[in-house]
């Protein structure tokens, strides 16, 4: 996109940190919800395989979750501080 302003490599890691926080709550609602309490939960979680996959729905949108977590963090800690 072509914005108007930049942001600073502070403002990004603000950013990042709130969207970091934002995928941890999700995390642990699903978590929860599907039975896995998320302080063992491991950070590379890989949904049951099922046929079809729609038996495992909130087991799926958990490993994108923890996934989404790693690419996150991995992008905040390339900004520069």
């Amino acid at each position: 996109m072509d914005f108007a302003s930049t942001v600073t490599d502070s403002e990004k890691r603000s950013i990042m940190a709130q969207a970091i926080s934002d995928v941890e709550s999700q995390i642990r609602r699903v978590a929860w919800t599907v039975g896995i309490d998320p302080a063992v939960l491991s950070a590379s979680y890989t949904a049951p395989a099922a046929i079809p996959s729609d038996d495992y729905v909130l087991e799926n949108k958990l490993e994108d979750l923890c996934a989404r977590h790693t690419d996150l963090k991995a992008k905040r800690d390339a900004v520069p501080s």
